[in-house]
């Protein structure tokens, strides 16, 4: 196993891990930046800052790729070849992604597999690695999907179960002993957490460089701690030149060559743009968590871009991103709409839906749940339009819908657009936004006390943010599965605790409604609102009830142009003193009136809590209710004829999607009596 110390010697003279990023983020940042944040750069894997640098200027991959390739093998590459030829090694294991070993390797006329992506990790077996093979566990220079898969793997960080089957393979499954060079055991994201897990026979020599002439021996520490092998301190070309002189009969030359790799990296940075720096920059500093440098970059990128509308969109959306995770609410949503508004003037439906999510964020943040639906949906809708390159887009809105659909205490509609969000999220191989979803799907179920579905969604949700890295969700998950062991106990008296419990869900919503009839009044003018609710609850306890009263508490009405009141008529308590057979219906009905004379909206929806005080229990059961609103007029007949072609890809309601419908054309005629002043909304037909 090998890492970038092997094509470190001339003639390669290519840099080292730390070499080349501390040389990339110096004609970022500056050195004066650098040196201050050092300590902070230092845990930072070199391929995180790659995939920063390279996501906002893609000509910094051919550059680099340019670098890997163009460079000749030093001994050390001819070492291995030599070796493999001579069948002292099968396989070779390397992080590097230049293509050295393969020229040394064609160089002996040697027959050699490389096996460089994701998708040929996976089908890896042992077969493979017992014959002349080479591992590029990050990918290789010449071919780039590669390599932007391992970034993207180290930028999210996402832990590989490919690559993890791999190392196993390679470490267990051979068995054999294992020589390390050139190799500093810093890769935390992908191979250090699966190298602490080993458990293999064999021996490991791990080889650690020392330009002394020196020869020191100890036992294996981090990640090889406790594994059989030693831990050696030497000068690798003079064990090199030994072993090659023992074991192949030949010396080990050393060449002397002038390393052009800075060369290379500077000419890329000096074609560099401006703002595309300042830019870069903010991300790397968000990288370390120092958002406030972040946002100075981010507000000196804009002054650049100040002529540039599409550029400067950009950096709108994410001086707002760091503003909210700032906390600085007002600032961020004064960018946002900005960037709403350019993106509006260009047209790119993309970035208005961004804009408008973000937005709705804040909305929810401070607890505006109508302004924070409306405006998820807009963004889930424009997200539509640009369907499969903003299918993750649409996710995150359903998220968010469901989010507030929760705290509205809508549990059916939250849990349909959580699901939904989370079949979007696992079709992309979003890993992320699966565990997000699972994560909230767990907070559902378990504020319904639905037990095994919370457990069984927090599981899952806890696995995938391992597998990402995301050792505060981890603990989260574990804190919430340990709540709800303690609240059942152990099995035994968790089937008596099921007994003897009474939730909500015993009982369930069958039907409610809410009948509003407008009445105009002239002095002074304004428009009073008649409410007639209603709700039937049945019994599903499987027992009798006996109940003590119930209350009904008005909390807001909202309006279809988005307003809202929240200042509502006193509380409806009504005493009940009987009983509710098991399968038993409670009907409720109220009356109230609401005054306004600041819009003429018709109410779109109206937010109760209905309290049941049971003999059983001492706590009323809670059930809140967002009934929406119908207005009574004069019944208007309507006809209305509509033809629509869906194609597969237009079918992204999710009722017609789930179907899996071909295809297909349909013709509407309706002809009905409505007592709605709206035509309906006809959400999906097949046929």
């Amino acid at each position: 196993m090998c890492g970038s110390g092997v094509s470190s010697s001339p003639p390669s003279n290519l840099p080292l891990a730390r070499e080349l990023q501390e040389h990339i983020l110096d004609k970022i940042l500056g050195l004066e930046t650098c040196q201050r944040f050092v300590a902070k750069f230092k845990k930072v894997p070199l391929e995180a800052v790659i995939e920063v640098v390279e996501r906002n200027s893609p000509q910094f991959l051919q550059a680099l790729s340019l670098l890997l390739t163009s460079v000749q093998p030093n001994a050390d590459h001819y070492f291995m070849a030599a070796l493999m030829a001579k069948g002292y090694l099968h396989t070779i294991m390397t992080t590097n992604f230049d293509t050295l070993l393969e020229k040394a390797l064609s160089r002996q006329n040697l027959s050699f597999k490389v096996f460089s992506r994701e998708e040929e990790f996976g089908d890896l077996d042992l077969t493979d690695l017992l014959s002349a093979s080479v591992i590029k566990i990050h990918g290789t220079a010449d071919d780039l999907i590669s390599i932007r898969s391992t970034l993207r793997l180290v930028a999210m960080p996402l832990r590989s179960e490919a690559r993890r089957r791999v190392l196993s393979l390679f470490f267990e499954g051979l068995q054999k002993d294992v020589l390390i060079l050139g190799y500093g055991t810093t890769d935390e994201f992908d191979i250090n957490p699966v190298l602490r897990s080993l458990k293999t026979t064999a021996r490991i020599y791990q080889i650690h460089h020392s330009s002394e002439n020196t020869f020191e021996t100890q036992n294996l520490d981090d990640p090889f701690a406790g594994l059989r092998g030693v831990k050696v301190t030497c000068n690798t070309q003079q064990l090199l030149g030994a072993l090659s002189s023992r074991l192949l009969g030949e010396t080990h030359p050393i060449a002397n060559d002038i390393s052009t790799w800075r060369s290379i990296i500077d000419d890329w940075a000096i074609r560099l743009d401006v703002g595309v720096r300042q830019f870069v920059a903010s991300d790397l500093m968000e990288l370390i968590g120092q958002l406030g440098e972040a946002r100075e970059y981010l507000e000196d990128c804009l002054r650049s871009w100040s002529q540039v509308d599409e550029k400067r969109m950009r950096a709108l959306l994410n001086l707002g991103n760091l503003e909210e995770n700032m906390a600085m609410f007002p600032e961020a949503e004064v960018h946002f709409k900005e960037c709403f508004s350019i993106a509006a003037k260009l047209g790119n439906d993309s970035m208005k839906a961004m804009s408008l999510q973000h937005l709705g964020q804040l909305a929810y943040q401070r607890r505006d749940l109508p302004s924070a639906m409306i405006l998820t949906r807009q963004s889930q809708e424009l997200f539509q339009k640009a369907l499969d390159a903003a299918f993750a887009g649409v996710s995150a809105s359903l998220h968010q819908i469901g989010m507030i659909y929760t705290d509205m205490g809508l549990s059916v509609k939250a849990e349909w657009r959580l699901r939904e969000s989370l079949k979007i999220s696992r079709d992309l191989g979003d890993i992320e936004g699966e565990a997000r979803s699972l994560a909230q799907l767990g907070l559902l179920y378990k504020a319904q006390r639905k037990s095994p579905e919370a457990i069984t969604s927090f599981k899952d949700a806890r696995s995938l943010f391992f597998r990402l890295g995301r050792e505060d969700m981890v603990t989260r998950m574990d804190s919430e599965l340990k709540q709800i062991e303690e609240r059942h106990g152990s099995p035994s008296s968790n089937s008596h605790e099921q007994v003897t419990e009474l939730s909500a869900r015993d009982l369930p919503i069958e039907k409610h409604y809410c009948h509003v009839s407008p009445r105009e009044l002239d002095n002074p003018p304004r428009i009073q609102y008649i409410f007639q609710n209603g709700i039937r609850l049945r019994n599903k306890s499987g027992r009798e009830l006996h109940i003590e009263y119930t209350e009904a508490i008005s909390e807001s009405i909202t309006f279809f142009n988005g307003q809202t009141f929240t200042n509502r008529k006193p509380n409806r308590k009504e005493a009940f003193g009987h009983s509710l057979p098991p399968n038993g219906l409670l009907e409720l009905e109220w009356d109230e009136t609401h005054e306004t004379d600041r819009t003429k909206a018709k109410p779109a929806f109206v937010r109760y809590r209905v309290l049941v005080r049971l003999k059983e229990k001492s706590d009323p059961i809670e059930l809140v209710l967002n009934i929406k609103s119908r207005t009574k007029i004069l019944s208007t007949r309507v006809t209305e004829t509509c033809a629509h072609h869906w194609t597969h890809k237009q079918c992204v309601d999710s009722s017609v999607r789930a179907s899996g419908f071909e295809p297909l054309s349909c013709v509407l005629t309706t002809t009905q009596t409505w007592k709605r002043p709206q035509l309906p909304r006809i959400s999906s037909v097949c046929g």
